[in-house]
């Protein structure tokens, strides 16, 4: 399928599709299930602008068709990282005013590889040219943000029209999924709303921390049953010891000390203490004088 032709099909006259690929979305835990939708991930930009500005368009699919889901600014603070090269599986997210991160997998090293170039590029365009979320860049997406809550719209410039003038805020009427007429005539009413509506729009149950210490523990448990299956236990001896040898050199024999008939060591712990007392030791942190020791105890 070609999803470039597709998004743009579904874009306004002044926006290109840069790249567009079908890629999974992954949402929850281990404990509440793992679930992996398909959806197309687009990057647009804006050709009318005077530098470059770019959005990340997320389309889910609704029987035969796909509908806008969700809008991603490509701002100074997105961030994008790979989670494992073995699922090709990323995130996207943002270091400052939104925390949410969103997570990926795209269907092979080449389609993840692409995603990450071309992101990686809007990114330092974004950084280079300083756009914010609070800055006056990308008032265009509105248009895009406004439609994600109405999945039926196919996103036609036309269909730009105000039917609702409802006086609640842009945010309860997103939070809600009223009609983007709503939300548009909130956002009128309350200047440009921008930034106020992408914190809303931009909620996600992807918690990377969460879902790590959940994945761990989840991990820990199957381990600890079949532990049998994988593992088998021995029992060991260790000798641990420490010798304060003051600034000497070896002048005799560590036998006594190293080779006990009684004992049968596996592993030795050994630790010497005050090895050099030398001031360029005690600075540098650094001395040659552990060489010999080393060596007297190689050989017993």
């Amino acid at each position: 399928m070609d999803f470039v032709a597709l998004v743009q099909q579904q874009l306004r006259s002044d926006d290109i599709c840069k790249f567009a690929v079908e890629v999974k979305e992954v949402t929850g835990t281990p404990n509440t299930g793992i679930r992996k939708l398909p959806k197309c991930l687009a990057l647009v930009c804006y050709k009318g602008a005077v530098v470059e500005e770019c959005i990340l368009l997320k389309f889910k699919r609704r029987l035969n068709t796909w509908s806008l889901e969700d809008v991603y600014p490509v701002f100074d603070d997105m961030r994008t990282r790979v989670i494992s090269n073995q699922d090709f599986s990323f995130e996207i997210g943002y270091s400052t005013t939104r925390q949410q991160v969103y997570a990926f997998e795209a269907s092979s090293q080449a389609a993840l590889d692409s995603v990450l170039l071309e992101l990686q590029k809007v990114q330092k365009s974004a950084q280079k040219n300083n756009q914010t979320s609070t800055g006056s860049s990308h008032q265009w997406i509105k248009y895009y943000i406004q439609r994600v809550s109405t999945p039926d719209s196919n996103l036609n410039e036309s269909s730009e029209t105000e039917k609702d003038k409802s006086s609640y805020s842009p945010t309860a009427l997103v939070s809600r999924g009223a009609s983007s007429e709503a939300v548009a005539a909130a956002m009128a009413s309350q200047g440009n709303g921008l930034n106020t509506l992408l914190k809303q729009r931009h909620t996600s149950e992807y918690d990377p921390a969460k879902f790590k210490a959940l994945d761990d523990s989840w991990v820990n448990t199957q381990l600890k049953a079949r532990e049998a299956e994988f593992t088998k236990s021995k029992t060991l001896t260790m000798f641990l010891g420490t010798w304060n040898v003051n600034g000497k050199k070896p002048g005799e024999s560590l036998e006594p000390w190293l080779r006990d008939p009684s004992l049968q060591p596996d592993i030795y712990g050994i630790g010497f203490q005050e090895l050099d007392l030398t001031a360029e030791a005690l600075f540098l942190g650094d001395t040659t004088r552990a060489a010999p020791w080393e060596q007297q105890i190689m050989a017993t």
